[in-house]
Parts: C-alpha cells; structure tokens; sequence
C-alpha cells in the first residue's frame, strides 16, 4: 500500500537486528519510520534519502506503576534525548522505537558500553522466560481440568467425551512446543543485544556476528560442522538447541 507521502510495509521479523539494520535502509531510499502496528505492518513517510540510526527498548510498566518504574523511564529517554535520540513510536507490546541522524566522530551508538546491553538483553530474556512459564501455566490447568473431567465421567459410569481426548492430544504438544520456542527466543535475543555493535562492522549497521539454524544428531557430524565454519573465518561463541553464535 503506497501513496506519494506515506507507505505502509508488512514485514515480520524474528532478528531485531535485522529489523533495525531494514529501518535504516528505508530511511537511506527516502522513508523515515513512523509507526509501527501489532509489530508487523510499518508506517513510512517520504524524505530525503538521510542515514538515520535506530535502536529498540522496553518499559513495560504495569498498570499501576510505581514512582520509581516511571522515573526511570523519564531519565532513560531524557539521557537518550541528551545523546541526540528522539522515540520515534512504540508498538503493543511497549517495544520503543528510538532514532538518531547518523553524524561522523559522535557516538552512534544508543548502547555503547557493556553494562547497558546486558541490562537490555535480560530484559527480553526475562519476559520471554515469563511467557514460557504462563504457557506451562495454561497446560497444567488444562492437564487439571482433564483429569477433573475424567474423575467426574467414571463416577457417573460415562467416558470422557471423544472431542476433550482430541483436544487434549492436539494441545499439549503444541503447548509444549510453544514452550520450547520462548525459551529459545529469550536465549536468542540475550545474546543477539550483548552483541549488537556498530563499531565493529564494516557498514556501520547493528553487527551481532553470524546466526546458523542447525539440527545435529552425532558428535562427529558437529565436529566436522564447526571445522568447516572455522576454516570460513568463524568461531562458534554460544549455542541454544537449534542457533549457533559466530563471530570473526
């Protein structure tokens, strides 16, 4: 969907890295990020071609917050302004877009130090951890509700009603699934945040090494893997069940 001023992009990303070096390549073919929806429909309005700079956070307060969980918010984006980043938006899940125009010899970088990307980084580790635990949550409940409903069929001489057995079948292993994937995310994004530099990379975009998606089954078959990845000029630095982490 395009007009002369305004453009609206669908885009799902997995790699906040990624979603953050494309914003940046929007903004360089002349559209500056504006808005973003249900975090996948993107809002753009026509610019000249500039190289603006963009970084993402959470302050997921709740709904009654305390003085201190508002105050911090307040100074982070009153020091993130000092530095020259402006919040550009924030999406449902209280993601804040920040941007910067990218100026030579400053620092470009809203997370320049250690500190202030491990803090970051655990921050979406930990809300991912916390979906994977409601999501135990709603499969023991139904495991409950199951076993409720089987006590109450035998006592009354009945079965368990065939579409409940299906039910069950079908939603425990997608749960379980569903599980696994945030606990997954959460290790994911930790250590795509304690890497995203710009410094270090050659184009001056967010740099968080080298991302593989693998299976592996045998010792042997990772051995010769990882050989293979060391003579391309890439050191495994962490691992979750299925991500592998590289850098140079």
């Amino acid at each position: 969907m395009e007009s002369k001023r305004r453009l609206k992009k669908f885009k799902w990303f997995v790699s906040y890295t990624k979603e953050l070096n494309w914003l940046e390549d929007m903004a360089l073919s002349g559209w500056k990020f504006y808005d973003i929806r249900f975090s996948m429909f993107f809002y753009f309005e026509a610019c000249d071609p500039v190289r603006l700079l963009y970084e993402i956070d959470r302050f997921n307060l709740p709904k009654n917050p305390t003085l201190k969980e508002i105050r911090y918010k307040e100074i982070f984006i009153g020091v993130a302004e000092d530095m020259g980043w402006s919040v550009v938006t924030h999406d449902e899940s209280q993601n804040y877009y920040f941007c910067k125009e990218y100026i030579e010899g400053e620092i470009n970088e809203l997370y320049n130090d250690e500190e202030s990307r491990d803090y970051r980084a655990k921050k979406y580790q930990e809300l991912f951890r916390k979906k994977a635990e409601e999501l135990i949550g709603v499969l023991c409940l139904v495991g409950i509700l199951y076993l409720a409903l089987g006590l109450a069929s035998s006592i009354n001489g009945g079965r368990t009603p065939q579409w409940f057995v299906i039910f069950s079948m079908v939603y425990t292993p997608v749960v379980s699934g569903l599980y696994f994937l945030m606990n997954n995310l959460g290790k994911m994004y930790y250590l795509e945040f304690i890497r995203m530099r710009k410094s270090n990379s050659k184009d001056g975009k967010q740099d968080i090494g080298k991302i593989e998606r693998k299976l592996i089954f045998t010792n042997i078959r990772l051995k010769k893997y990882l050989t293979g990845m060391a003579l391309k000029g890439w050191q495994l630095e962490d691992m979750t069940v299925l991500l592998l982490f590289y850098a140079r």
